[in-house]
């Protein structure tokens, strides 16, 4: 999920946790960093000396970036102030003041700063004194909070700054960070549901009466004082109430709520401590880890927006065999030093088993390209040389997929395997493929103008003959023993295929007729150094999106035989909310497939030198 707001914090999902006073330490910040949110800090009215330990501990827990909520109100906040720059703290969110006078030394000390605003005045002012971004506070939200509801509030601080806006108050599941990004925001900031996380260190019985909130549990306090604090009614809440309105003091009234926090927060006396809480904590039911909550709050999202409001999803996908040609990566390896590597490093590691250089055999006229055994290797060094260029270019993938072959791209794309063990792996994998089943006996033939659904009927109960592809709609492949591949073809012509066509390949790939073959590559697969993957790649075998290395090696000696759901993936990955997809390869096979299974998304396509100046211009 990338918007304004994880590209300006170099975070994965557009959801900050609240700078909660006691609530807001760094296991909490930690957690939420780590689970690919922006963790906060609370300093609120704590030491600098305090703040600093914090900050120290959450560094030790997590490498990715977090923030420091300062309220400038605090007797603390300049030395804090000083603290966030000497220890070069990412980001900075501010309350209860004007960080204006900071603004020189965190710029120097790089940090992103994000005021908290409850009004458009505010906002405005903000942005003049330098604010990175901002957080438009509903007042739904739990705590001190202002007038304006976060329906209103937001989209008129969007229309009135030009600086990215997150939207806070009311907000506890995907529907509402949904409403937040068509209001114009661009991240959404969360409290309540992170205080009753796994990680939160508050009391239980702080977390258990948020757990167990009404709809109407929520009250504010201290409107009378120009200072309202949203809380969870109890013996607290309803004694302030009543001397507010009897008319007591200020004096009177902050002594009945001094301590009240902490009171609840550390001591866990909820009845008269201060349960601060937003107007959803009727929302919430379910304690879990703050992964658990931001994945399951990003697929909720993007379930109900596809992408909509977000920048560009991408996904970098690669064709399998049948796209290599002649001169394929030529440019790349003239102009670039990195796809020149790959290419001469593919020749140094496949130097015993194959009597061609990887160059010869890409850039010049042989008859050995379209042979199985060299076809693969050479295919995937092409497109890893290529992907280096892209990423270079600063593109880079949310997901990856490749077609049949074109798999192992997409897992060494995605960090799960060295570019030198793919190609060593698809050279055996090419040579098992080829050899397993003799020649002549087994056929693919392509089906056009009927469904996956149509052809499987057909084929039912037929011997020797399944679907190796489902391409796209009105595209697919069977695959089998040649005389049952015949057959297939003749009666599926007669059930309404508006053709067949036989296919000019070496042999029954993607059929149970090369179990053995893939049992063979399980073997090889045994020595292969596989390494945590830096974004999930979809798998062949189910069409569904792989995040676990550890699946890897038992889905690629499976792939060898079974059907390739490729449809069915980009039709997964859309509804996921990918909506740019990124060809990397010669030829544009894989875009005409995606304007067929999709007109709703953004396909590229990078084959030769040219292409990538091209997309990277439409991508940044």
């Amino acid at each position: 999920m990338k918007t304004a707001i994880t590209e300006l914090l170099n975070i994965e999902a557009p959801v900050i946790q609240g700078g909660m006073a006691w609530v807001a330490e760094n296991c909490l910040a930690a957690a939420v960093s780590e689970a690919g949110g922006l963790g906060i800090i609370g300093a609120a009215s704590a030491p600098a000396d305090w703040v600093r330990e914090q900050i120290r501990l959450v560094k030790e827990k997590t490498d990715k970036p977090f923030g420091v909520n300062i309220m400038l109100m605090s007797p603390y906040a300049e030395d804090v102030a000083r603290v966030v720059a000497e220890e070069k703290v990412p980001v900075v969110t501010t309350g209860a003041g004007s960080p204006e006078k900071y603004m020189k030394m965190w710029k120097e000390a790089g940090i992103k700063v994000i005021p908290v605003v409850a009004s458009v005045a505010l906002a405005k002012r903000m942005e003049r004194c330098g604010a990175d971004a901002l957080v438009a506070e509903g007042t739904e939200a739990g705590g001190h909070i202002g007038e304006n509801t976060t329906m209103v509030l937001v989209p008129q601080v969007v229309d009135a700054v030009n600086i990215p806006v997150i939207a806070a108050g009311g907000i506890a599941d995907g529907r509402g960070i949904a409403a937040a990004f068509m209001l114009g925001a661009k991240g959404v900031q969360m409290g309540t549901h992170f205080v009753v996380t796994e990680e939160s260190q508050v009391h239980e019985n702080y977390k258990e009466r948020i757990l167990k909130a009404k709809d109407i549990d929520s009250r504010v306090t201290g409107r009378t004082t120009g200072h309202p604090v949203r809380a969870l009614r109890n013996d607290m809440t309803k004694k302030y109430l009543e001397l507010e309105n009897s008319g007591a003091s200020f004096e009177e009234l902050e002594l009945l709520t001094l301590g009240g926090l902490r009171k609840a927060v550390v001591e866990g006396d909820v009845k008269n401590g201060s349960v601060m809480a937003g107007q959803i904590a009727g929302m919430v039911k379910e304690k879990m880890t703050c992964k658990e909550l931001i994945d399951k709050l990003v697929k909720e999202t993007d379930a109900l927006i596809k992408g909509a409001g977000f920048m560009s999803k991408i996904a970098f996908i690669y064709p399998g065999q049948g796209a290599q040609k002649c001169g394929m990566g030529a440019d790349f390896y003239e102009n670039s030093t990195s796809a020149k590597a790959v290419y001469d490093m593919a020749s140094e590691v496949l130097k015993d088993n194959m009597d061609i250089d990887m160059k010869d055999l890409c850039f010049h006229e042989n008859d050995k390209l379209d042979l199985t055994e060299y076809t693969q290797a050479a295919l995937v060094t092409t497109c890893l040389a290529m992907t280096k260029v892209v990423e270079e270019a600063g593109i880079h993938p949310d997901v990856t997929a490749g077609l049949s072959l074109g798999e192992y791209s997409a897992i060494a794309a995605a960090g799960g395997m060295k570019d030198e063990d793919a190609i060593r792996l698809v050279r055996k994998r090419g040579l098992l493929m080829q050899n397993t089943v003799p020649a002549g006996e087994g056929a693919m033939a392509a089906v056009m103008g009927m469904t996956g659904e149509a052809i499987e009927k057909v084929i039912e109960g037929m011997a020797g003959v399944s679907i190796a592809n489902y391409n796209c709609p009105g595209q697919i492949v069977i695959t089998g023993e040649t005389k049952a591949v015949e057959e297939a073809s003749e009666k599926l012509k007669e059930a309404g295929a508006k053709r067949t066509v036989m296919l000019d390949v070496s042999g029954p790939f993607h059929s149970p007729m090369l179990e053995k073959a893939g049992e063979e590559l399980a073997e090889v697969l045994k020595d292969v150094e596989l390494s945590p993957l830096k974004v999930p790649y979809v798998t062949n075998v189910t069409a569904e999106q792989v995040s676990d290395i550890g699946m890897t090696r038992d889905l690629l000696a499976k792939q060898v035989s079974s059907s390739v759901k490729w449809q069915q993936s980009m039709e997964n990955l859309i509804a996921d909310g990918v909506d740019t997809f990124v060809e990397i390869g010669p030829g544009k096979t894989l875009a005409g497939f995606m304007r067929k299974i999709s007109r709703d998304v953004k396909v590229y396509n990078i084959g030769t030198w040219d292409d990538v100046e091209k997309v990277v211009e439409n991508l940044k």
